[in-house]
């Protein structure tokens, strides 16, 4: 095109205007790719206490059991990577409350925050309402970002692996019938995020694995039930106070290694904006498919990672991560000459 121009016409700034021109194109703008996509500083999840936040995630849906179940419903703790996982038949809103309160809140008291993607049954009036009734704060990761819920993500690929391992090879379809055994594995196991073992991190004592029963490896006193308790709150106060130190000294490193590569403008408020679509809809020509849609206006600045963006002749608004989106560039207003100045 900047060829075509010189040959018919001259004007100052003409390669320029052109390039800007054409980088304008709203068209062009929900085809093209940036030359670079933004990638946002890392943000921490900061917990320094059991049950501050929990991440929940489903996996499946997995071959039916005989006790009709498919899917795992799996919940960790964010400090202390305690994982319960629980298989369920179906994925409803009430199996999802139902399994949150039976399986958590009844053995650990209510979370104070309950972090989960944004599948519908997670969404539920139901769920919301037990988080109500609870005094959970209920949170969500943002669309198409499921680093957001990372922990409870790896610990999902931990326990199919585990499950891969205990599963009887003869009858695979039982798998619901191993997870307990799954489930002891995990939480014996020294964490790399803690240096713990989950169990150790709950409950102050390693877990007592049958060859202990026999050679006493753990070597146990034996305590009245006061002197217990003072050991007790010693052991978690000082393994929670490592763990904190941990932690933190880890997130720090991890941040000032990711944001080597962070990139992209912050956003402000009244940025025009375009949105990345993870996907075409169903039956439409992946080649055809349109990948960017707006202009978006940003309403509000949540963090470093997340803002509100309104959708254009709109008051619908919506809240997207920093990593989906790219500046739409407003086509500069085309002024006009009088005759006989552009040769």
């Amino acid at each position: 095109m900047i060829e075509a121009a010189k040959r018919r016409y001259w004007w100052p700034h003409q390669r320029k205007d052109i390039i800007d021109f054409c980088d304008s194109c709203e068209v062009c703008q929900t085809i093209k790719a940036p030359h670079k996509y933004n990638k946002a500083p890392l943000e921490p999840i900061i917990t320094g206490h059991p049950n501050d936040l929990v991440q929940i995630d489903l996996v499946g849906p997995l071959p039916v059991t005989s006790r009709n179940n498919n899917y795992i419903l799996v919940m960790v703790d964010h400090f202390t990577k305690w994982c319960e996982a629980i298989a369920i038949p179906q994925i409803d809103a009430v199996t999802i409350a139902e399994s949150i309160f039976d399986h958590w809140v009844s053995r650990w008291g209510a979370p104070l925050q309950l972090h989960s993607d944004r599948g519908s049954n997670f969404e539920s009036i139901v769920v919301s309402e037990l988080c109500r009734i609870m005094g959970i704060r209920k949170t969500r990761t943002t669309a198409y970002h499921p680093q957001g819920n990372g922990l409870v993500e790896r610990t999902n690929r931990t326990l199919k692996s585990l499950l891969q391992a205990f599963v009887d090879q003869n009858n695979p379809r039982e798998w619901d019938r191993s997870l307990s055994q799954c489930l002891m594995a995990y939480r014996a196991s020294i964490h790399k995020a803690t240096r713990q073992t989950p169990h150790y991190m709950v409950t102050g004592r390693e877990l007592r694995l049958p060859i202990d029963l026999t050679s006493n490896t753990l070597g146990e006193d034996t305590l009245i039930a006061s002197e217990h308790v003072i050991r007790l709150r010693r052991n978690l106060n000082k393994v929670h106070q490592m763990t904190r130190d941990i932690l933190q000294t880890n997130q720090r490193y991890q941040k000032e290694y990711y944001d080597r590569k962070a990139h992209g403008s912050p956003v402000e408020p009244g940025d025009k904006v375009m949105l990345l679509k993870e996907a075409p809809p169903k039956g439409k020509a992946l080649k055809f498919h349109k990948r960017w849609e707006g202009p978006f206006t940003v309403v509000e600045v949540l963090s470093d990672c997340t803002c509100r963006i309104q959708e254009p002749n709109s008051s619908h608004s919506l809240v997207t991560h920093f990593n989906r989106l790219k500046p739409f560039r407003q086509q500069a207003l085309v002024q006009t000459s009088p005759a006989g100045t552009v040769t």
